[in-house]
């Protein structure tokens, strides 16, 4: 089968925006990774391949330029249940619908809500290449009723009708065999890509007081960030009282998480940024000892590329035992408790009490920030390979 059309569903960002810069030839600088949309913008052109290419953006556009097609098709609406899926399912059907009038020979989905919509496209011949950037659901949990049937129908698409899987972790891939058994098609697994120069100038850290952690995100309750107030409050009651926090980013919790700082009497101690730019990053990064990142038990993600920024920085980092990159970087990183500030706050007080747990975590840091620089380990990469096994 010869490749001459892809129809890749995006995820949620600006990839009209994303294109724009590529065409310039210039990272996109909303993003700090390389965005896995100007990774498949750069496929296209080395294959000489044709592409429809829609974002799940709320700001709905069409744009077609040379070889591309780029729209924004809004999502479902947020919901709950059987509307959930219901809302997803009738989205993907209309993606599936796009795809086969495009006459597409391989639809590439980074979404995947639902994909066994596109089983219609696999009767006309198109071959099918999920492409997983998140747990199916939650590591310790599991599916509810209405979703476990959806669930059963997607499994058909992974064992029978994809040609291969993009895989962003194990997390994911363990779900994926969960769901299918060894009857699944050849995963490819892939890691956020950097730059080589995206944290040059960023010295590596060493112990010093004050002992500065970091917080790099979305302030929102299901990202874990009250626990932090609890981990600070841990570490004052062991006497640890030269521990800081910056807590960097905008959310909807970020006013309630203002009060319940002065409140719990940590101001001085725990300062929120709201939304950084780079320069404002860069130089909180640079006083920083550590990151934290408290994803909680209940919260789906397939790769917290805030780790790998930490790794790439030269902080160790400190996040729950759920966490989907620990497995790439555990010898950088300390496992605490999941939903527990107290676990956080003790993992926490080992690296401030212990110079040469510190020291050795940074070293790995130095190690093992290298394979979020290798091309070969690269979505690009892992979508090439795919697309061989296709063709």
């Amino acid at each position: 089968m010869s490749i001459r059309r892809i129809f890749y569903m995006a995820g949620p960002g600006n990839v009209l925006g994303t294109y724009e810069c590529w065409k310039a030839g210039k990272p996109d600088p909303s993003q700090t990774s390389t965005t896995y949309s100007s990774q498949f913008f750069d496929l296209c052109r080395e294959l000489d391949i044709e592409a429809y290419v829609v974002a799940s953006n709320p700001n709905r556009a069409l744009v077609r330029d040379g070889r591309f097609t780029i729209e924004h098709r809004p999502p479902p609406r947020p919901s709950s249940g059987i509307a959930y899926h219901a809302g997803w399912t009738v989205y993907a059907s209309g993606l599936a619908a796009t795809a086969l009038r495009y006459r597409a020979d391989v639809v590439l989905a980074m979404q995947t809500e639902r994909l066994f919509p596109y089983l219609l496209n696999r009767a006309f011949g198109t071959r099918l290449i999920p492409s997983c950037h998140c747990v199916l659901w939650p590591k310790h949990g599991r599916p509810g009723h209405a979703a476990s049937w959806f669930y059963r129908l997607d499994a058909l698409v992974y064992r029978r009708f994809s040609r291969a899987v993009l895989s962003i972790s194990q997390d994911v891939t363990d779900q994926i065999e969960q769901l299918c058994g060894d009857s699944h098609s050849p995963v490819y697994p892939f890691l956020p890509s950097y730059d080589d120069e995206i944290f040059e100038g960023v010295d590596a850290p060493s112990l010093s007081v004050p002992f500065r952690l970091l917080y790099a995100g979305r302030v929102e309750r299901n990202k874990g960030v009250f626990e932090l107030l609890d981990m600070m409050r841990y570490l004052t009651s062991r006497g640890f009282s030269e521990v800081e926090l910056d807590l960097c980013g905008a959310g909807g919790a970020l006013e309630e998480l203002q009060k319940a700082v002065a409140k719990q009497g940590l101001t001085g101690r725990v300062t929120l940024h709201g939304h950084c730019d780079r320069g404002k990053m860069r130089r909180l990064i640079g006083e920083s000892h550590c990151f934290v990142v408290p994803t909680r038990s209940d919260f789906v993600e397939g790769f917290n590329k805030v780790v790998a920024e930490a790794v790439l920085a030269r902080r160790p980092v400190v996040t729950s035992d759920v966490c989907p990159a620990l497995s790439v970087v555990a010898d950088a990183a300390i496992a605490a408790p999941r939903d527990s500030g107290a676990g956080f706050g003790e993992s926490v007080a080992k690296l401030v009490s212990n110079q040469l747990l510190y020291s050795s975590k940074v070293a790995a840091c130095d190690r093992l920030r290298r394979q979020f620089m290798d091309p070969e380990r690269s979505w690009k990469s892992a979508a090439k390979r795919a697309l061989n096994i296709v063709d």
